[in-house]
């Protein structure tokens, strides 16, 4: 089971997304952890205890984030 954001992303901004290789993800702190959701899904991707952290994260599962949303693109 996957996690989704529900409802709507608030908008934008260059401290609450970030693009990377292409996936643009929505990040927010929320009760102490900093959160990435893949944002044309809204699955939730990692949940961290910094904001920098978070961020090298995707940098550095990129590859694994994209093989494992194109074997759940139906959802």
């Amino acid at each position: 089971m996957l996690d989704k954001y529900e409802g709507n992303f608030p908008k934008l901004s260059k401290s609450n997304s970030l693009v990377v290789d292409g996936l643009m993800f929505y990040m927010k702190k929320l009760n102490g952890s900093y959160i990435a959701w893949e944002y044309k899904s809204k699955i939730k991707i990692v949940a961290t205890d910094n904001k920098e952290r978070l961020i090298d994260w995707l940098y550095k599962n990129i590859k694994e984030i994209q093989g494992r949303l194109s074997e759940n693109k139906n959802i």
